[in-house]
Order: C-alpha cells, then sequence, then structure tokens
C-alpha cells in the first residue's frame, strides 16, 4: 500500500466553486437586506413619532393643558412641549418642554427623510412663506386630546419616494397613506 496516499483538504477548485456561490448569494441578499433596513428605519421613526404624540394625547388629557408637537425641520427633531399660562407682550402663549419619568419627548427625524411639507389645518406651513423657508412648525394636542389636522409629507432622499403621513385627530396616531 505504499502508492497509496491520502487526500486531505480541497482543492482549489472546489474552494473556487464555494466563493462562487457565496458570492452569488451575497449579491442577492445586500440589496434585499438594505430595502429592509430601510422600510424597518422609516417604520420606526413612525412608530416614535406616534409615541410622542400618544404621551402628548396623555399629557393634556390628565393636566388639561394643550400642548404643542414642534416640528424642526432646521435641527431635523419633533418635540412635545406645553403651554404655560404665561402670555407674552405679543400675546403668545410660551411653551415649556414636557418632563416625564417615563418615554421619551423628543425623537430624531432619520438622515434619510426629508421634511418636504406639513400642512397643518389646510395651510402648507412649508409654503407660506415666499421670502424665508419655513424651519419650524408645530400643531396642538388640545386638552381634551383631539389634535390638529395634519398631514406630514417626507421624502426618502435615497429612494426618492414620497411618504404620506395624516394624523387622526381623536387618537393622535399617525397612520401612513
Amino acid at each position: 500500500m505504499r502508492g497509496v496516499h491520502a487526500k486531505y483538504g480541497f482543492s482549489l477548485i472546489e474552494i473556487l466553486v464555494v466563493l462562487a456561490i457565496i458570492a452569488i448569494l451575497g449579491a442577492v441578499a445586500v440589496p434585499s437586506y438594505t430595502a429592509l433596513t430601510k422600510k424597518t428605519r422609516i417604520q420606526t421613526f413612525i412608530n416614535d413619532l406616534n409615541s410622542l404624540c400618544a404621551l402628548g394625547f396623555t399629557q393634556a388629557l390628565i393636566t388639561h393643558t394643550a400642548h404643542q408637537v414642534v416640528i424642526d425641520v432646521e435641527h431635523r427633531t419633533v418635540e412635545l412641549v406645553k403651554d404655560t399660562s404665561i402670555v407674552d407682550t405679543q400675546g403668545i402663549t410660551k411653551t415649556e418642554p414636557v418632563i416625564v419619568s417615563y418615554g421619551t419627548t423628543q425623537v430624531e427625524i432619520p438622515a434619510d427623510l426629508e421634511v418636504v411639507g406639513i400642512i397643518i389645518e389646510g395651510f402648507d406651513e412649508m409654503g407660506r412663506s415666499t421670502s424665508r423657508a419655513t424651519k419650524r412648525a408645530w400643531f396642538y394636542i388640545a386638552p381634551s386630546g383631539i389634535t390638529q389636522d395634519v398631514t406630514l409629507k417626507l421624502e426618502d432622499t435615497s429612494a426618492q419616494i414620497t411618504i404620506e403621513l395624516v394624523i387622526n385627530p381623536f387618537t393622535a396616531q399617525f397612520e401612513r397613506v
């Protein structure tokens, strides 16, 4: 049995075939994974926004105080604030941040989403001023829990699609249209 040698390991051809199969599977899986993570990121933002609005809804009912959901386009945030009873010299009621021991009172707008429209009670807040771009807009959650009619238009800059969110004024929850 001198001429029989045991073969250990893999041949170069076998290794190349396995690498080719892995490359093909990777080429198919990566775009699907990217689309899935993008969809998840958008849904997470909508869920966080709805949690913020639900907190405002609850706080408005408990404290019998109007709350505002402030959309800051420049700083890419959505924040919950409450009205105080203090009115400044211009007749504007001052607000203060909502402080709670649970939940969050501020949500970040994802980097790949651009706010292109904020329509409150039929008025396009983004297009209201022709001389300057709108940097902040807000809508109210009344002490009864009812919100103003709001439509948010977001553009997914990487996929070039527009996402439209409409609030249900009785539940203070956004739904994708």
